[in-house]
């Protein structure tokens, strides 16, 4: 019932400050909960975890950049730069999990009551699932990189239509290097908010630099949160670049 609560609160905050863009928002969420699920669904009957997986990240970049934020120069050169990112770090992810045994359960929840006696064989590689979760974890905080360089650009364009293509690259930089240090820190204090029972325990079990070196669990949110800044840092220049190509052209 408080789930429900807070859910209709912060729909109603987001129609009543947000306005259009607030309602349009709402939807969007909406509709990426109904894309997650049904993505679930598709995964479990027909097993393809990639290939859901990839759709899944298309339909809620769909949603995200064009459902609320219009089809336009903006919207397509961010879209551009961002699938490039996904398939780059997912390749990457690929052959780092693979060589460097990350997947599976850590071994703080080996122990667990609850997992000894839950079914976890639920038919799919870890290695699978942890690159995929890596993909969708750290898709919002790329698109809202790419965004916010692209939006840029297109201000400095309308305020100077006679911009040269490099001077146009160069504003785009300048706006993701200010924007690059408080990605940083989101990315890092939600990881660390995310798994703020796990550095209790490490604290508590008084882990030494080599017990943390060696620990899957510790290695896995390390691992997710240096993908996620290359993601966020190479969608900086990537979207520059491709942004005042789209915008000059025109």
């Amino acid at each position: 019932m408080l789930i429900f609560i807070l859910i209709m609160m912060l729909f109603f905050l987001l129609g009543a400050i947000g306005d259009e863009r607030g309602v349009a928002s709402m939807f969007t969420i909406l509709g990426n909960m109904v894309v997650f699920f049904i993505s679930l669904g598709m995964i479990f009957k027909t097993g393809h975890i990639f290939t859901v997986t990839f759709f899944a990240v298309i339909g809620f970049l769909l949603l995200t950049l064009f459902a609320q934020n219009g089809f336009n120069e903006k919207t397509i050169s961010a879209f551009y730069g961002i699938v490039i990112i996904l398939i780059l770090v997912g390749v990457s992810s690929v052959v780092l999990v693979n060589l460097s045994s990350l997947a599976g359960f850590g071994e703080l929840y080996i122990y667990d009551e609850e997992v000894a006696f839950m079914e976890n064989q639920i038919g799919y590689s870890a290695q699978s699932l942890l690159v995929c979760s890596i993909m969708i974890g750290i898709l919002g905080a790329i698109t809202d990189t790419a965004l916010s360089v692209s939006s840029a650009m297109y201000e400095v364009r309308e305020h100077n239509p006679s911009i040269s293509k490099h001077e146009l690259e160069q504003a785009g930089f300048h706006v993701g290097w200010d924007i690059l240090g408080t990605t940083f820190s989101t990315l890092i204090f939600a990881e660390i908010g995310q798994g703020f029972f796990l550095w209790l325990i490490f604290a508590r079990n008084k882990y030494s630099v080599v017990g943390l070196l060696n620990s899957k669990s510790f290695l896995q949110q390390t691992f997710l949160i240096i993908a996620s800044s290359l993601g966020c840092l190479l969608i900086i220049p990537l979207t520059a670049k491709i942004t005042a190509k789209i915008m000059k052209k025109k």
